[in-house]
């Protein structure tokens, strides 16, 4: 009894594995489709990629 009860403890641990593998690969998924280029949340870091450019800011960077 001791030893089924064990194995449907690792089964169950197997599964919670696959489970959690399979959302981390979708997250991944779905950071991978960022696109990095843009500021979509309109976060206004002050620090532009090329340093002789000066930042614009607009209003929804108050």
């Amino acid at each position: 009894m001791e030893n089924n009860r064990r194995k449907n403890q690792a089964g169950i641990q197997r599964k919670n594995l696959v489970k959690q593998e399979n959302i981390s690969k979708k997250i991944q998924g779905i950071v991978s489709l960022a696109d990095y280029e843009t500021d979509p949340f309109g976060s206004y870091t002050g620090v532009p990629r090329d340093h002789s450019e000066v930042p614009v800011q607009d209003a929804d960077d108050l």
